[in-house]
């Protein structure tokens, strides 16, 4: 009897709660529907130039959900500015920003459906800054920096070497706010320099042989170059304390000519290209680790020749010129930091010219590069993501450096 007292008022219990929840009382509500779970931006940052625009793609999740309408902000409109926002896929959204000033600003993307949220912030800047070598009708006229806008002109084109023929690869250090290069003396010696580029003050660091290609570290408290007795000799990788202390190779091979040397960005490696030498013109790119003094080898192409490699500013990427692809054409290519994926990003096999000598922008969206030609070269400068998109700079110039 009792058994059945008991079944009775739990039947009575349930029935009293399906009641409450489905009549119009204010009780509990059902939810029905496949709800929003998340959203999430392509991007967790981006870098603009002061007039340049973008799209940032959010997904909805899941991708069935019922309702993946979305909503976008900027958290300073001054600084960068929401154009539109369309719907391209069935849970996709792509929202175009412009950025107005130089600052930080946050895109903000909220799910109408229980208000999820993801963020993207932006950075702006006003120009890349670059050094180059000026040349016209085959003469160089020396060192020169200037400014590229988001629409690629040029502006403040001012020298910053008294000197024309006898300066060589000037590579800047934003921590130091000092420029290193090469500086050929009249008896054929190549001298590494630096100079102050507040106080103008010039100090020569390591005097003697034929060195070439100094790059400082992130830091730059250390400088990577290649070391050579002179212009016959085959060149190895050193490194020296930016104040000309403390030299140290790096390889020291014979039967190899390492050129093109730069730090990794988080300084423990370094990447540069090397030839055999009776292997004229077939070059590999090798990665040194400095905590264990291992090298390797990453392309190992001996019928393809890949040089002057350097990473991307966040040490994701590598880019680098070679002959590959079946044309005897020089082109830029990138590959993945595990040297894997190397895809072709741009060459000029078409107008019969070689490219090469690729340089990252500090947001790593654009490769500076330069076309090789008989007489002058010329800058290019490719969007990373819209190749079509390259645009020439301007001839006689050949980029040494970006920041």
């Amino acid at each position: 009897m009792e058994k059945k007292i008991f079944f009775v008022v739990v039947i009575v219990f349930c029935f009293f709660i399906l009641s409450s929840c489905s009549g119009g009382g204010g009780g509990i509500e059902i939810p029905t529907g496949i709800p929003v779970l998340n959203v999430d931006f392509n991007k967790d940052e981006l870098f603009l130039r002061i007039g340049e625009t973008a799209k940032i793609e959010a997904t909805v999740y899941p991708l069935n959900a019922d309702n993946s309408e979305v909503t976008f902000s900027s958290s300073n409109e001054n600084v960068v500015s929401i154009l539109g926002s369309t719907k391209e896929k069935l849970s996709s959204h792509f929202v175009e920003i412009v950025a107005v000033s130089a600052g930080i600003a946050t895109i903000t993307v909220k799910t109408v459906d229980r208000g999820k949220i993801d963020t993207c912030s932006i950075s702006v800047r006003i120009v890349d800054y670059i050094l180059y070598e000026k040349w016209e009708n085959g003469n160089k006229f020396g060192i020169f920096s200037c400014e590229i806008g988001a629409d690629n002109t040029i502006s403040q084109d001012e020298k910053i070497f008294p000197y024309n023929d006898y300066v060589y690869s000037p590579s800047y250090n934003l921590t130091q706010d000092k420029i290193v290069y090469i500086q050929e003396t009249i008896d054929g010696y190549r001298l590494i320099k630096i100079v102050d580029c507040l106080t103008k003050e010039e100090k020569t660091i390591f005097p003697g042989g034929y060195h070439e290609h100094p790059r400082f570290s992130l830091d730059g408290e250390s400088i990577v170059f290649i070391y050579r007795e002179d212009n016959m000799s085959l060149g190895d990788v050193a490194i020296i304390n930016s104040d000309g202390t403390d030299l140290e190779f790096i390889t020291e091979t014979p039967d190899k000519h390492e050129m093109f040397c730069s730090f990794s960005p988080d300084g423990e490696k370094l990447i540069f290209h090397a030839r055999e030498k009776n292997q004229l013109g077939i070059s590999d790119i090798y990665v040194y680790i400095l905590s264990s003094s291992e090298l390797i080898n990453v392309t190992n192409t001996p019928l393809i020749s890949e040089e002057d490699p350097v990473f991307s500013p966040d040490g994701e990427k590598i880019a680098f010129d070679s002959d590959e692809g079946g044309t005897s054409y020089w082109g830029i290519w990138v590959m993945d930091k595990n040297y894997s994926n190397k895809n072709l990003l741009y060459e000029d096999s078409q107008n019969g010219n070689g490219v090469g000598w690729p340089l990252w922008s500090d947001d790593g969206q654009r490769i500076y590069a330069t076309i090789s030609r008989k007489i002058d070269p010329i800058a290019l400068v490719i969007p990373v993501e819209n190749t079509s998109a390259t645009e020439v700079i301007a001839s006689g110039m050949r980029i040494t450096d970006v920041r």
